[in-house]
């Protein structure tokens, strides 16, 4: 990107593989805060989109309906922390991994307990592969899955974070009209001067979720 980068406007098609624009009047690590707005929360309900849980997941204290409103939420606070605290601006990395995790989500969202490893299966795979990454041959430092979402050793190889990253954002498409609304929803919600979701709140969600959690195991489902 040229100097003109902070011209760019989040109009006409998107690139799924590109970064989409840049923040414009994103919070700064100058804008203290020092009185938070209120946002509340209801139990019961996805923190994320307001759908009503199943009684199921109510009663265990989850708080999202799916991986990918958990992953948005997520995405919506690292892009809100990154923003007040200059990394989006000086570090292309995180800019690209912003934008790796937004088309993650436009996909449906990362299949993430379906690909978690155990550190014992991470460590056999490194072994195996000699700690080099195997598109490249640098040191290794992921996991990566080569085809689907299966982790038996046959589908999992050792990689380097930048050949993994290229991976993730491998076979570009323009993003549809909806995708293109989810996108800017999104970053609507990242570029918000106060988090307009208890859920958005970069600062204090790791201390108020479990609060949530147990409020919610603790109310009747009606």
């Amino acid at each position: 990107m040229g100097n003109n980068e902070t011209e760019h406007t989040p109009e006409g098609d998107l690139t799924m593989s590109t970064i989409f624009w840049p923040f414009r009047n994103a919070p700064s690590k100058s804008d203290t805060v020092v009185d938070y707005i209120d946002t509340g929360y209801n139990v019961n309900l996805c923190q994320n989109c307001d759908k009503e849980l199943p009684q199921d997941s109510s009663e265990r204290g989850i708080l999202f309906c799916s991986e990918k409103c958990q992953q948005t939420a997520k995405t919506v606070r690292y892009g809100r922390s990154t923003a007040r605290d200059g990394r989006y601006e000086n570090d292309a990395t995180v800019r690209e991994a912003l934008d790796i995790r937004i088309v993650m989500i436009l996909g449906g969202g990362y299949p993430e307990t379906a690909r978690r490893l155990t550190p014992e299966q991470r460590e056999a795979i490194f072994v195996r592969d000699g700690r080099v990454c195997q598109l490249c041959g640098a040191p290794a430092t992921e996991i990566d899955h080569i085809k689907g979402s299966s982790s038996s050793p046959e589908n999992l190889q050792a990689v380097c974070r930048v050949c993994n990253m290229a991976k993730a954002k491998a076979s570009p498409r323009l993003a549809t009209p909806e995708e293109q609304a989810e996108v800017y929803a999104i970053f609507d919600r990242i570029r918000a001067t106060q988090p307009t979701r208890i859920c958005d709140d970069e600062r204090r969600w790791d201390k108020v979720w479990r609060k949530i959690s147990a409020d919610q195991k603790g109310h009747r489902h009606t």
